[in-house]
């Protein structure tokens, strides 16, 4: 393009110079011989003078033409950097109508590409925070994509899975095979559930969807961790088989003794008192266990609201010594009270005293005649922590990690007898936890239990340690 304007610019030159030169020779043959030189020098300097302003003005106006040249010489597929730069030519409108065009389709391309990098970021954020694993395989199920919770699921540790077939880098063959039909077409989804390759052999479900995406052909293939999920099944069950259980006894007792004292209470009216009493105590016992469910059941479902406020540790102490001092005494049991400094906690008041009063009473029933039961309140790193410690025969160490299950006991011969209904430790765990605290207990055989009880200490509260 640029050698084209100059071949235009000389050939205009040298037409145009083509007559200046027929008139200096015509001048130079009419002119006298003394005027001979004067007129050819006339002639040459009006030649050069048309022939530098016909260079200047037809550069004038090539050059916004070969700056166009230049800019779409530059430009290069994918990289639309910068914008064409139209200037200020006024060339022919064709050609600056086209050139304006292409500018507004690089300035929309951009777009273009800056909202698919928004969408592409986006996508691999979700896909690195998804708490399923997601696999992504092509018409011949060649893995094509992985997210980190599927590798973290399937392949941990192991080697890279993208490149392999499925089978390869997964040998299930119950997945291979639901998800044959899937990629034909032959039916929109399909599910299967399996075990992970590793040791832990955990339980996984795949759900697999057709890509329907007409540049593409393929399987998108969701992965489920089960564990939770079969953990929180077995428990429903176990609690539900439990409190069969624990409704069934009572009931059962109930049921024997009205029947007993239907029969023979009127040939032995001695028995009506004692047979009456037990039935009342079953009846009790009944009752202690629909309570327990109740309060659990409206604590696991957050039907209890709470209304944490700032309360005086001092007043928690009184009211249990007021309430189970004398319980104590009655047993042979020794009571005592400890509080190293005012402190103030963070608490509902009706939540702590319930919480601490089942705390209590497991120390009461467990802690032998001649036993110590002690409350002490200690702060602790911003905390406050109530200890209620007992003398008691204390719980084995594969027991630990259980005694707030529901329906857990140690000794279950001895906690039916004392009247325990199992749920006393786990509704204190949904008590204090509501509350935005912890428990735990600290415990040995023969050497009795410390339940530490911790909740955030009141504002202002200077924090310690121990």
């Amino acid at each position: 393009m640029r050698n084209y304007f100059r071949q235009l610019l000389w050939q205009h030159l040298l037409v145009g110079l083509i007559p200046l030169l027929v008139l200096g020779v015509a001048l130079l043959a009419w002119s006298a011989p003394g005027r001979g030189p004067f007129f050819l020098g006339l002639v040459v300097t009006c030649a050069g003078a048309v022939c530098a302003a016909g260079y200047l003005l037809a550069r004038r106006a090539a050059a916004p033409v070969e700056d166009l040249v230049g800019d779409l010489a530059r430009l290069r597929p994918g990289d639309p950097s910068s914008p064409v730069r139209l200037g200020a030519a006024e060339g022919p409108e064709d050609l600056t109508r086209a050139i304006r065009q292409l500018n507004e389709y690089l300035d929309d391309l951009r777009r273009r590409l800056q909202a698919g990098e928004t969408v592409r970021a986006q996508l691999e954020t979700v896909l690195a925070q998804m708490a399923d694993g997601l696999i992504v395989l092509d018409e011949r199920l060649i893995i094509k994509q992985v997210n980190p919770a599927a590798m973290s699921l399937l392949w941990d540790g192991q080697e890279e899975p993208v490149g392999r077939t499925l089978l390869e880098a997964l040998p299930s063959y119950p997945l291979d095979a639901m998800l044959r039909p899937v990629l034909a077409g032959d039916q929109p989804a399909g599910a299967v559930e399996f075990r992970s390759p590793d040791e832990a052999s955990r339980p996984l479900r795949a759900l697999a969807a057709r890509l329907t995406s007409d540049a593409t052909a393929g399987v998108c293939l969701l992965i489920q961790d089960l564990t939770e999920v079969r953990r929180v099944d077995d428990m429903r069950r176990d609690f539900v088989a439990n409190v069969s259980h624990e409704v069934k006894t009572p009931v059962a007792s109930i049921s024997a003794l009205s029947e007993t004292l239907l029969l023979r209470g009127r040939d032995r009216p001695e028995l009506v008192p004692e047979l009456s009493e037990r039935i009342v105590s079953e009846c009790a016992r009944l009752g202690a266990l629909v309570d327990d469910l109740l309060s659990l059941s409206e604590l696991e479902l957050g039907r209890r609201e709470t209304h944490v406020e700032d309360i005086p540790a001092a007043e928690i102490l009184r009211a249990l010594d007021q309430g189970f001092r004398s319980r104590a005494e009655t047993g042979g049991q020794e009571f005592r009270v400890r509080q190293a400094a005012p402190l103030r906690v963070r608490a509902d008041r009706s939540f702590l005293s319930q919480a601490l009063g089942n705390l209590m009473d497991n120390a009461l029933k467990y802690t032998p005649v001649g036993g110590v039961i002690t409350v002490s309140v200690e702060p602790r790193d911003g905390r406050v922590d109530f200890i209620i410690a007992d003398s008691g025969p204390g719980i084995p160490p594969e027991a630990i990690t259980r005694v707030f299950e529901r329906f857990y006991r140690v000794d279950q011969a001895r906690s039916r007898e004392l009247g325990g209904t199992g749920l006393g430790l786990s509704i204190v765990k949904h008590l204090v936890e509501s509350m935005g605290g912890a428990v735990r207990v600290e415990s040995e055989p023969g050497e009795g239990s410390r339940f530490i009880l911790s909740l955030p200490a009141g504002p202002g509260q200077a924090s310690g340690g121990a």
